[in-house]
């Protein structure tokens, strides 16, 4: 479903009259608070977990000889979190998968230490959302990663959320929640729970990491 479609759905399950809205931007009063609470329900869900399968992604870059440490927009991504386990170096004689360190640890390992360009062996992630190759490139190396998206922001009426299809109607419930608070509708408040409570089990379900036995810990290679 588009943000608008998600906007329509919310008027009819929570039982606000009229045939809209028919656009999710200049709208007033009680429509413009249905945008807003399916805007905000989208948000909620995605942001109730970092590990999401459907805010993953991929991407890849090239380092720079000499350059240690990439900005987001250096990688061309807008991140929450990275999988620091995944960073996979090519190189002459093949891939290597990049050892990752904290930034505690390498700041006890390497923090006072001058470090001469290199084939990098190491990634660690710093607090300002970056991350950093030990040692600095001393080539020019593609490098290939996984991270988990930044949440999306609904904002146009063909918007459609990253959330597999047979799950939009979560966010629809979410937002019923937020409009059964607004007018006190205990009626609407327990439609959606209801509702809510068996799909989202079902999100869960699909679209968390599966557990597994034998993985060895980042870092702890």
């Amino acid at each position: 479903m588009t943000f608008l479609e998600l906007c329509q759905h919310l008027r009819r399950e929570a039982g606000v009259s009229g045939v809209g809205p028919t656009a999710v931007t200049d709208q007033t009063g009680e429509y413009k608070r249905l945008v807003e609470w399916i805007k905000l329900a989208w948000l909620e869900i995605q942001q109730l977990r970092p590990d999401w399968r459907f805010m993953w992604a991929s991407g890849a870059f090239n380092t720079v000889v000499g350059q240690a440490d990439y900005t987001q927009g250096d990688l061309g991504v807008d991140a929450d979190n990275f999988d620091l386990g995944s960073f996979v170096l090519t190189e002459t004689n093949g891939k290597r998968t990049l050892r990752y360190l904290s930034y505690r640890e390498w700041k006890l390992h390497y923090g006072a230490e001058t470090l001469t360009n290199n084939v990098p062996t190491i990634v660690t992630d710093l607090p300002n959302e970056s991350i950093r190759l030990t040692v600095p490139p001393d080539d020019v190396y593609p490098v290939t990663f996984d991270y988990y998206r930044a949440p999306q922001t609904l904002a146009a009426n063909t918007d459609e959320p990253w959330l597999p299809d047979r799950y939009h109607w979560l966010i629809v419930y979410k937002a019923m929640m937020y409009y059964a608070g607004y007018e006190d509708a205990k009626e609407v408040l327990v439609d959606a729970t209801m509702r809510w409570n068996p799909l989202f089990d079902a999100l869960e379900t699909t679209q968390l990491p599966k557990i597994g036995f034998g993985h060895t810990p980042l870092g702890d290679e």
